[in-house]
């Protein structure tokens, strides 16, 4: 197969990789950063798989490792097809864990038609920051590695609004300290202070004017009590 490659025109340009948004980050099967143990061989076909390369276990309990920083990842590889010098369908198994999650198990039944850039693992969602990514092949000859797709940290792509100088300190403004923390909280409003002295001084005149009203019709009931009736004088007259 690597002399049938060789042969063929290596135009990555012309490969069906799948477009990534700035966010996602493509590692091809031959990308560096994919660690095989042994138990690996090159295969792929131009113009069908992203690069027109793949890699293949050829027996049980091969590994492929990949560190990234991001949030999540996906695998996505070639199945079914014809085993090789047989007309076999292919089934294959293969495990996928990210960390110390609970790895998950990639099953194919077997198929003679082939299915290319068929995805095989996606990741829950991660905490951002630095992952390992494990692929253990269960049988020989079933696990065509294609290529994989992470999703970066937004901390790693930061804004250039975000980028600030280490050396600098931060201004009170951006961080507040706790004991301006404290003032503020317990600082009320001006308008609030404004609004309770207009309603305490209304308040109070309208107290004074209910006493002088009372005061008022006490001097009033008096006056009434001074007048003498004319009964009263008529009886002082005959006196």
């Amino acid at each position: 197969m690597d002399k049938i490659l060789d042969l063929l025109p290596m135009d990555i340009s012309t490969f069906p990789c799948p477009s990534t948004s700035s966010l996602q980050t493509l590692v091809d099967d031959n990308d560096l950063r994919v660690i095989y143990s042994d138990g690996w061989f090159k295969g792929g076909l131009p113009g069908l798989e992203c690069g027109g390369t793949t890699h293949s276990s050829n027996g049980p309990n091969a590994t492929a490792i990949l560190s990234f920083n991001g949030t999540g990842v996906q695998v996505y590889g070639t199945v079914g097809g014809a085993a090789p010098q047989s007309k076999d369908s292919v089934s294959s198994a293969s495990t996928y864990q990210v960390d110390d999650l609970p790895a998950s198990t990639f099953v194919f039944l077997g198929s003679k038609q082939i299915n290319y850039r068929t995805q095989i693992y996606a990741s829950p969602l991660l905490s951002p920051g630095n992952h390992t990514l494990l692929i253990t092949a269960l049988q020989g000859n079933d696990v065509w590695l294609d290529y994989i797709l992470y999703y970066s940290s937004n901390e790693s792509v930061p804004n250039s609004s975000e980028t600030s100088n280490p050396s600098s300190a931060p201004s009170s403004s951006e961080t507040p300290g706790p004991s301006s923390a404290a003032n503020t909280t317990h600082k009320a409003p001006p308008d609030v202070g404004i609004v309770g002295g207009v309603l305490g001084s209304v308040v109070a005149i309208l107290l004074v004017l209910i006493l002088v009203l009372l005061r008022g019709r006490k001097h009033i009931l008096r006056s009434k009590s001074d007048i003498p009736t004319p009964a009263s004088d008529l009886q002082m007259v005959k006196g």
